[in-house]
Parts: structure tokens; sequence; C-alpha cells
């Protein structure tokens, strides 16, 4: 793994600016590393998309009430660390359970959001590692070999997404992939909130076994790295699924993340 080295306050080199762009672009997501010794803060991340050109962090309208404030701070900035508390449970950024692969955002329109920040403040003692699956590149592999499985991916009501924190009754439903100006966009989820109506759709649950074989350990689209300290990843949302692995915290090494989400590319 190759990571770009940025200065503490966030603000990338010219050349480090460069770096950041070509992985994502090429890639799907690229990954950097945070120098100096300060503690990280949402400053970081609001220097480094301003450089970046990402705009402010957007905060999903389910989390914009004031029972969110637990998870967002006042910047849009997101905290990602098991709650010790019972007050506050979310089944993602208060768990140390495994996350399935994921399109953040997709309660709002494929594409709206389309890139994620995140940084690794602290890791845990054991697991924790970030799961990525390059979910466009397999839907092309797929629309190429098995052109009627991709009709079924591109269905309007394949994949439904819905609200679980907050006590909300939200739902989103729409295709899986979209094609838009000759350009592919993804939503593929597979969490406990994701509804795939294989029952409604034709050949929806042989398009989404065919998916599930190509994001494996082995697979050229799928691929597993382990954020340390002060290392980030910049993700392509639209492009680029993610997960993570299980994990053990330690009484003095809790994994603790920042994370925004950004309708804008890096430009």
């Amino acid at each position: 793994m190759q990571f770009t080295w940025i200065p503490e306050t966030g603000r990338p080199s010219l050349s480090a600016h460069k770096a950041i762009l070509r992985d994502y672009c090429h890639r799907g997501y690229a990954l950097f590393e945070v120098g100096g010794a300060r503690d990280l803060t949402s400053e970081l991340i609001l220097n480094l998309a301003d450089s970046l050109s990402l705009g402010k962090p957007f905060i999903p309208p389910l989390y914009a009430g004031s029972s969110a404030a637990h998870w967002y701070d006042t910047h849009g900035i997101n905290t990602l660390k098991p709650s010790s508390g019972q007050s506050a449970c979310h089944p993602a950024f208060d768990s140390c359970d495994r996350l399935p692969l994921h399109t953040d955002g997709s309660l709002q329109p494929l594409g709206l959001v389309r890139s994620v920040v995140m940084v690794c403040i602290t890791p845990a003692r054991e697991g924790g590692d970030t799961t990525i699956f390059d979910a466009v590149a397999a839907f092309n592999s797929i629309r190429i070999k098995q052109p009627h499985l991709a009709r079924a991916l591109l269905n309007e009501r394949a994949l439904v997404r819905r609200a679980t924190v907050n006590g909300s009754e939200s739902a989103a439903a729409g295709p899986v992939f979209e094609i838009k100006d000759g350009v592919v966009g993804s939503r593929y989820s597979v969490t406990q909130a994701d509804d795939w109506l294989v029952d409604e759709c034709e050949d929806l649950a042989a398009a989404r076994s065919a998916l599930e074989k190509l994001a494996q350990v082995g697979s050229l689209y799928y691929s597993q790295l382990k954020l340390g300290s002060r290392q980030g990843i910049l993700l392509a949302n639209d492009r680029i699924s993610h997960g993570r692995t299980a994990f053990l915290d330690a009484p003095m090494q809790n994994r603790h993340m920042l994370r925004s989400l950004f309708v804008n590319r890096p430009a």
C-alpha cells in the first residue's frame, strides 16, 4: 500500500495533490498519511476538503436533527467510535461488529454523495480492516459477459434502502447501478438495511450472487487494508463500496475514526 504524505494542516503539496487525484481516478480511492504530532481534529478534514475542492461536508437528512448530535459535530464530521453507554446506539457507528459492503448516503439519490473521507485517529487492537469493492468495475465485467444480469441490476426497483435509526421510516428504492451519459454509478450495498427485491425483479437473485462472488478475497475487484494511526482514505463513493471487518478494542486502545461525506469529487 502506498500512502501519500500530507502535512498536519491537511493541505497537501502540489505533488501530493496530484498523487491523490491520480489514485482516486485510477483505482477509485486514494490513501494518505498525516504528518506531525498534533491531535487530529475536524479541521484536518475541512482543510483537506477545501484543498481538493470537495466543498462542505454533507450531512444526510436522517442525521440533521439535534438527536443525531452524538454522531456528527457542527462541521458535519462524523465520529466512528464504539459507545460505552446505552443512550446512543447506532448499528455501525457505535458497534464493533463487521460492517458489510455498502454505499454511504444511499437513502439519497444515486450518485449524490460522490466522495467519502475517513481518517484513523486510533486503530483497533485487533481487526477493523477497511474492505473495498470496485463495484462499478465488477458490474462492467458482468455487463459484458452476462448482459441479462446487468439489466436486472439496472431495474429501478431492484434495491430498497431502509433507515434504521432515529425512529425514521424513510426508505429509498432504486437500481443497484445506473448508466447516465455513458458513466456507471453504483449504490451496491448488502447490509441488513438493504432489501434486494429478488422476488419481484427477474434475474436479480442470480445477479446478486454473481456480484457476491466478485466481492471476495482473491477477486481482482476486492481488497482489504488496515488504516493505522494518522492514515486516511478518500473514496469515490459512487464507484467503490466499502465496509469493515469486526474488531476488538483494548482498555487503552479504542478504534476511533473521523468520517465525512461530500457531494463533489476532488478537483
